[in-house]
């Protein structure tokens, strides 16, 4: 397969769209795009692939993130917005992968952001205080979502706290709870099963828990599969094909391949990939999470630099697995 050319090209795509500031940007909602998350996010997309050729991309986009980092800790979906878990620990995850992280005040504060959104009785992670004015009380805004806990469980496992390592292992614990009878996960921000589900079993994988859960996982992931050999759309085909790269083993090898070679033909000339209206936007006092026939606004990422982004570390994670080029 020519996984080494779709890599350079899609690498080249986000060099492009890197800003003078070192950013990066997706996701107009409510008129404001995103820069803290999706900087982070591409990060994280970019370390994977660990080309010598992305030095300056990832240290710029790190200085942004450094720079823009509030004074009680953590980031935000942009630098008006409030301050998330899922943001926070996105851009956490991706500085502490940076051959120079920041300094150890930096990390300690936004180590501490983040467990105070962790739910004292579940230990989910909700992505917004409860106390947050803007947010109906009972929001789904304000309640643990199982991408933000598994996204959440990864960053605080970087720390040697003790009271981080306590809040990662509630927050699997959680996710464990959290898992449908069909082996799937269900979000409160995204459509569909495929992100809560790949983002879940990648993050119990790698955290060496629940395995058990990860093998219902990856059973259901497998069968989500549709004729053509993809998950309906280039951002779930490359979720899935990265944690089945992740956690699957030889029996998962033949699926990964096939969403593989989908996603290789359906690269755009310019190396970026199509973008689904997959990102919910619900309203403030939604309480639900996703389910078919969701009522709720979705929006796409429409500069595909978020949806580029992680299909370049599915890819790299992939040619690592199971490829030779």
């Amino acid at each position: 397969m020519r996984i080494d050319d779709a890599l350079a090209r899609a690498a080249g795509f986000l060099r492009e769209r890197q800003r003078a500031d070192g950013s990066f940007t997706d996701f107009n909602v409510f008129s404001t795009p995103g820069t803290e998350w999706i900087t982070g996010a591409v990060g994280l997309g970019f370390g994977a692939h660990a080309a010598p050729r992305e030095e300056t991309v990832l240290r710029t986009a790190a200085d942004f993130l450094v720079r823009g980092h509030r004074a009680p800790g953590g980031w935000g979906f942009n630098g008006v917005a409030p301050v998330d878990a899922d943001s926070t620990a996105t851009c956490l995850r991706f500085l502490l992968g940076t051959p120079s992280p920041p300094g150890r005040g930096m990390l300690e504060a936004s180590w501490t952001c983040l467990r105070s959104f962790q739910d004292p009785q579940g230990g989910g992670f909700a992505t917004y205080h409860a106390s947050n004015r803007r947010i109906p009380k009972g929001s789904g805004y304000a309640r643990p979502s199982p991408c933000v806990t598994a996204n959440a469980a990864l960053a605080l496992a970087l720390s040697s706290a003790s009271e981080d390592v306590v809040a990662a292992e509630r927050a699997v614990a959680n996710l464990l709870v959290e898992q449908e009878p069909s082996g799937a996960w269900r979000s409160f921000w995204w459509a569909g099963l495929i992100l809560p589900t790949c983002m879940v079993l990648t993050a119990l994988h790698m955290l060496g828990r629940g395995q058990a859960a990860v093998e219902r996982a990856l059973g259901w992931l497998v069968d989500a599969r549709q004729p053509d050999g993809s998950w309906g759309d280039p951002f779930s085909t490359g979720l899935a094909v990265g944690a089945l790269a992740c956690a699957g083993k030889a029996r998962e090898r033949s699926a990964a391949e096939q969403g593989c070679r989908w996603l290789l033909d359906e690269q755009s000339e310019d190396g970026g990939w199509a973008a689904e209206r997959l990102m919910r936007v619900p309203a403030r006092m939604c309480v639900k999470r996703w389910e078919p026939g969701d009522p709720e606004p979705h929006v796409a990422a429409l500069e595909r630099v978020f949806t580029t982004a992680a299909l370049l570390g599915a890819l790299a994670a992939y040619r690592r697995r199971w490829s030779t080029g």
